[in-house]
């Protein structure tokens, strides 16, 4: 009897862990709360395309915070213009702004608190991105602001105390087009990541570091590489602060400094790329399980360094002795394929840890081409170029047309990763997740679309 207990114990117990450990991951609810831009007149006037930024802040003394969102405006002008050709749309640039999400005054309400048509004259507008939000408490004073750091002919550095209309105070200036594309707490300063990127010479990207007064330029030679254009991203990780860089010519590469010892020179801990030296840009960064992931791009989704025209993007996590692996490309630990499988999901773009998960949204290269349709006059070299190079990912004309936009995906352990979902959220000209945000329970997805205007989508269990 003792044995046919003992057995029927084990049997339970059994088929309970299988129940559970084979249940599939929480499932998402999503809903839009910005679609086709923020509202009509804005996205027909100033064409928002991209939420490049997205943060929370709460400013002191305040019960209350906001989902902030800095824009990217007249992309589709400013990606062909990269390509030698002209639109039939004037002026090139059109002036960004920063929205906040006031959802008690309507599900789908954001609140215009920056517009750099208050700051540049008509038409003539040098910005076109606030590129970068991030929270910093000055270390000189205490008081802590949300900052902004732009796109244009000079990149700036802005910043208010609240968040609201006419707080906004201009904090540093660059001399050289660019942008401010990474802002990072570290150590208690505030870092600064510039790129020049796509100017006629090559320029090394910069990094300052900020205390709430006085900017200080810590490195422009692109750490003693001319090659690393840019400071892509930053992040703060195991004591030091990590800087991944875009490098067209030879892939990107990954350093890190202002380490514990404040003596301790930067260290290069990725060249080359890391699996391929075709991977041009560290885009995005994001600690997970006491391990760095960084997931890269690569340019208008063609590749330059031998293989397929067009290749997927690859990831790859840091340990804390700086040891690295593949997670998602050639040799992965998972065997994930490069871009999730996916030729043509050339940039990995963003990254967020949400209910103990990791999740990276994609940018699909094949999602330009329906984009392109209305440009067709102006466009039709562009079009035939970028065709032949998608031809290696042997979609067929339908899948081209109809099964694109970003991609989001997921994981527990960084290594094993599920399909969350492939189709833009069922609109292909929401053709990349810009940022993923986690606040209170739920994620917030930003989709840029150069068609229609940029979505914001929030997901919940």
């Amino acid at each position: 009897m003792a044995a046919v207990i003992t057995l029927a114990r084990a049997t339970t117990i059994f088929l309970l862990f299988f129940f559970f450990s084979s249940q599939p991951a929480t499932a998402l609810t999503f809903e839009p709360i910005s679609e086709h831009g923020f509202d009509p007149v804005d996205t027909q006037q100033d064409f928002n395309d991209y939420p490049w930024s997205m943060v929370f802040f709460q400013p002191d003394n305040s019960t209350t915070g906001h989902i902030y969102v800095g824009t990217g405006n007249s992309m589709m002008n400013l990606i062909m213009s990269r390509l030698g050709i002209t639109l039939s749309i004037s002026p090139l640039k059109r002036p960004p702004e920063i929205r906040r999400y006031r959802p008690e005054r309507g599900t789908k309400t954001w609140e215009k608190v920056f517009d750099y048509r208050d700051i540049e004259p008509e038409p003539e507008w040098q910005t076109s991105g606030i590129r970068s939000l991030a929270v910093y408490r000055s270390l000189t004073d205490g008081t802590q602001h949300l900052y902004a750091g732009t796109f244009g002919t000079k990149p700036s550095l802005w910043r208010s105390p609240s968040g609201d209309p006419g707080s906004w105070e201009l904090v540093w200036r660059g001399e050289i087009e660019g942008s401010i594309r990474a802002l990072q707490e570290h150590r208690g300063f505030l870092y600064i990541g510039v790129t020049h990127e796509f100017l006629d010479q090559v320029i090394p990207g910069e990094l300052y570091v900020f205390d709430g007064e006085t900017t200080v330029c810590i490195n422009n030679d692109g750490f003693g590489n001319a090659n690393n254009t840019g400071v892509y991203s930053l992040v703060s990780f195991n004591g030091w602060l990590y800087a991944g860089t875009s490098n067209r010519t030879e892939g990107y590469e990954v350093w890190k400094l202002a380490g514990p010892d404040h003596g301790t020179p930067p260290v290069k801990i990725i060249s080359g790329g890391g699996p391929f030296r075709g991977n041009q840009a560290a885009a995005t960064m994001k600690v997970f399980n006491n391990k760095l992931y960084v997931g890269c791009l690569i340019f208008a989704g063609i590749n330059t360094a031998g293989g397929p025209i067009v290749r997927g993007a690859d990831m790859i996590r840091i340990a804390p002795d700086d040891t690295w692996e593949t997670v998602v490309g050639p040799d992965a630990v998972g065997g994930v394929d490069s871009g999730f499988g996916k030729r043509t999901n050339a940039y990995l773009w963003s990254m967020e840890v949400f209910n103990g998960e990791l999740y990276c949204g994609t940018w699909d290269a094949a999602s330009f081409i329906p984009v392109t349709r209305k440009y067709l006059p102006d466009i039709r070299r562009s079009l035939l170029w970028f065709l032949l190079g998608v031809k290696a990912a042997r979609p067929t004309p339908y899948d081209l047309l109809t099964k694109n936009g970003g991609e989001l995906f997921r994981s527990a352990d960084g290594v094993h990763w599920s399909t969350v979902f492939k189709d833009g959220l069922g609109n292909p000209d929401n053709f990349g997740i810009r940022q993923l945000l986690a606040h209170d329970g739920a994620l917030y997805i930003g989709f840029a679309n150069i068609d229609e205007g940029l979505e914001i989508w929030r997901a919940a269990p």
